[in-house]
This record gives C-alpha cells, structure tokens and sequence, in this order.
C-alpha cells in the first residue's frame, strides 16, 4: 500500500481509499482476521488528515493570512504585521509544497497571490506615516546594537518605499491635475471635444483623489 511518493493529502485519501476496499472486501469474504489490522491502518491513516489538510483549507489559510497583514497595517500594529507576515509566507509556501508534491506547476495554478502591497494604504499621508515609523525602529535597533532587527526593518523600508510611485504626494498630484487642465484647454481650443470628454474624466478622478489625501 505505501508508495515512494510525498505523502500529501491526495495520496492519503487514495491511501484510505485502497484500505478501505481491501477491508471491504475482507469483510465480504468473512476474513475477520485480516479486518483487524485493516481498520487500525484506516484509523492510522484517517488521523494524518488533521496533519494534510486539503488544498481549500491551504488557501482559505492564506485568505486569513493575508486578512490578518491587511487588518494589523491598518491598526499601525507593524510588529503585529510582521508576524502576521510571517505566518502569511508560511501558509503560501505549505500550499505551494502541496501543489508541487502532488505534480502541479506552482507557477502555472491558482495559488492565491498576496493582495498588492499598496492596498495596505488608502493614501500617501499613510504611507508616509509608515515609512517614518520604520526609520525609527532602525535607528533603535541600531543604537541597541540589534542588527539583525534593523535590517529585517531596512528591507521593509526598501519595501514601503517603492510603493512611493504608485501613491502620489499631494503635490504631484496637483501637478498632474494642472496638466491635464491646460491639456484640455488646449482641446478646447482645437475642437477636439472627443479628447477633451476624456480628460475631464481624468480631471474628475485626479480632483476626487486629491480631496482624499487631503
């Protein structure tokens, strides 16, 4: 019955399954004997389900996982980010070991992928507030000598600082919008009402994105 194979949960239910019809059958032919043995195997067996649990279970980990990062950046709780971070890379890696033991390609499936880091943060102003609370635990860290701490921090400095980009400071912002205005006044101009409708929508969006890091 056992094979070389890593034991995942497929295995095991095809395991169970090949118990359960030897034992089906021993029952069949009235060898009591043989039932036994089968059945404690089959307890043996059912009882490592608690330990493989199936690849639904894995990424429902994951979602509480991810849930768990998202609501502690949102308290401002970064001690309670990283560690629910951690517990995040370790429920993606036990769901890409499952994948990749049972022959699928980890690449190529469905794993569930961790939100945008960016969605961690409504605005710049709190990104900000986080890129300023990191420095500090650098700069404690350092003073108390703890390196290993700071560079965990650094990285997750280096990590929150390339976000910058993707949320825009209120002055690039108002950039941006600044351009776009002349740009449409310019359509304006041209008769080019197609391309004017089209900025104007931007325009609305980048003003009701300015009103919110406000």
């Amino acid at each position: 019955l056992e094979s070389k194979r890593p034991l995942t949960r497929t295995v095991l239910e095809s395991r169970i399954s090949e118990v359960q019809t030897l034992l089906d059958d021993a029952i069949a032919r009235k060898a009591f004997t043989e039932c036994a043995p089968l059945q404690e195997k089959m307890q043996e067996l059912v009882q490592k389900r608690a330990d493989l649990p199936t690849f639904d279970e894995l990424k429902e980990a994951v979602l509480l996982a991810e849930k768990a990062v998202a609501d502690a950046a949102t308290r401002r709780d970064f001690t309670g980010a990283a560690s629910a971070q951690t517990a995040l890379d370790k429920a993606n890696e036990r769901l890409e070991d499952a994948l990749r033991s049972d022959g699928a390609d980890v690449d190529g499936s469905e794993t569930i992928e961790q939100e945008n880091d960016d969605s961690r943060f409504q605005s710049r102003a709190d990104l900000e507030i986080a890129i300023v609370e990191v420095t500090k635990n650098i700069d404690d860290s350092i003073a108390k000598k703890e390196f290993s701490e700071a560079s965990k921090y650094q990285a997750e400095l280096e990590e929150l600082e390339s976000l910058r980009p993707t949320l825009p400071s209120l002055e690039e912002i108002e950039a941006e919008l600044n351009g776009l205005k002349s740009e449409m006044e310019e359509a304006i101009k041209k008769k080019n009402f197609k391309k004017a409708d089209s900025l104007h929508t931007d325009i609305d969006k980048l003003e009701t994105a300015l009103e919110e890091e406000r």
